[in-house]
């Protein structure tokens, strides 16, 4: 009986390429490719079981994968938690994944542009706070539809606030009003 050579390390399988891990040369997905995809789909499921109740209601989940994702988001336990990944990744192969995907793309994208509208209205609202009436100004130029008397008043108070070492109730305010009047900026543009 014959020894069976073994392949010198130059050989390559027919149709394999050295450079893609990925490709089997048996016609069929690797198991790197097939753990690299049960990967992505546990953590896409754990990731919604980080989403508020808001959020989540803008999925389109069927009860069982619903109830998981609510189940995952009270659960502490280290080894729990790395069980009930895998299970939610289970229920993820056996539909579509694909836009239950691009859909938490999206509200991540709407909450980045949530948390950049904030930094952007602390900072107007820092602005107007330290400069007065310059910073006041500067802003009735980008947005002529805000009420000048209500801004100054307003910045004006949370002065008085501060330097009385009160609590920034006119501060707030101020952040509110200026939320309120960049969101229907926005909305105005989205519109047209």
């Amino acid at each position: 009986m014959k020894k069976r050579q073994p392949r010198s390390s130059h050989e390559q399988l027919p149709d394999q390429t050295p450079d893609d891990p990925e490709v089997s040369p048996y016609g069929r997905d690797s198991k790197t490719r097939i753990k690299l995809e049960s990967q992505a789909l546990q953590d896409l499921g754990w990731s919604l079981t980080q989403l508020s109740g808001e959020q989540l209601a803008l999925f389109d989940l069927d009860d069982e994968l619903r109830e998981a994702v609510q189940l995952g988001a009270r659960i502490r336990d280290h080894g729990a938690i790395k069980r009930h990944k895998k299970f939610l990744g289970k229920l993820l192969r056996n539909i579509d994944a694909d836009p239950i995907r691009e859909r938490y793309e999206a509200v991540l994208q709407d909450s980045r542009q949530d948390v950049q509208l904030m930094h952007r209205l602390e900072k107007i609202r820092d602005q107007m706070l330290n400069d007065g009436e310059e910073a006041v100004n500067q802003f009735m130029g980008l947005h002529p539809d805000a009420d000048r008397q209500k801004l100054r008043q307003l910045v004006k108070d949370a002065g008085r606030e501060h330097a009385g070492g009160q609590p920034p109730v006119s501060a707030r305010k101020l952040y509110r009003y200026l939320r309120d009047l960049l969101r229907q900026d926005q909305d105005e543009a989205a519109d047209q």
